[in-house]
């Protein structure tokens, strides 16, 4: 159930079109970094896509954002979407990218030097976005996400293709950004992104079928492997419904 006071984004028999009606979710969303593990095919990406563009959701899902922290706000909450292989804009310095990023939100200029501390981009200003490693690359994305405080933060497998130094530079930025009322849903299927999570949702083959911490889903697997647990926790016959 929702926790009373606390922003919670709600899904109920919730789908993507891409993935037809083999899978529907329930799930409570609550602030801070949820990880949505689950192995590659399982429709993750399809999900996280559907949670951002309501034209993308199967008939009848039901998404929405409870005890919003905005006085009065209404509709679809304010929402960022940092997918898998974003490319950045050729020719724009880091600091000029930022502040268009700004404008195209309506943000606050004095929202950019937060995030450029947060993810330590403070010395990459002056330089093409477009020439940075791919390390500095998702650190540059992952601070556009968080512009303007939005209330809902989307991350589909964004450290899949760093190394381990550029993946924890990543991991600790994220947990530098996150505020209070921030609801993160993070896709993955590495253990190393693990570190980052607050609370974990396993995604099988017909919805949510685990929940709860880091050290619970490892607890599943004899072997302390991350895809032995997913293995088990993934069975469609454990799908629990909230």
């Amino acid at each position: 159930m929702p926790e009373v006071g606390r922003p919670t984004l709600v899904l109920r028999d919730f789908g993507a079109r891409r993935l037809g009606d083999r899978l529907r979710i329930d799930v409570d969303l609550r602030p801070g970094v949820n990880l949505l593990l689950g192995v590659n095919g399982i429709g993750k990406s399809a999900i996280l896509t559907a949670v951002a563009d309501p034209r993308a959701r199967t008939r009848g899902s039901h998404a929405e954002l409870r005890n919003r922290i905005v006085p009065g706000a209404t509709g679809e909450p304010s929402l960022a979407l940092l997918p898998q292989r974003p490319a950045l804009p050729r020719g724009l310095t880091v600091d000029e990218l930022l502040r268009y990023c700004c404008w195209i939100r309506g943000a606050e200029y004095a929202a950019i030097a937060p995030v450029v501390d947060a993810v330590d981009l403070s010395c990459l200003g002056g330089r093409r976005a477009d020439r940075l490693s791919g390390g500095e690359t998702q650190r540059v994305n992952l601070a556009i996400a968080f512009l303007g405080h939005p209330e809902v933060v989307l991350l589909d497998e964004p450290t899949v293709a760093l190394d381990p130094v550029a993946r924890a530079g990543f991991i600790r930025g994220l947990r530098r950004l996150l505020r209070p009322d921030t609801i993160v849903l993070l896709t993955t299927h590495l253990e190393s992104d693990l570190e980052a999570a607050d609370r974990v949702h396993v995604l099988g083959e017909r919805g949510i079928s685990w929940q709860g911490t880091v050290q619970g889903v490892l607890d599943l697997s004899e072997d302390g492997q991350l895809h032995t647990a997913l293995a088990r926790a993934a069975h469609p016959s454990t799908v629990l419904r909230p």
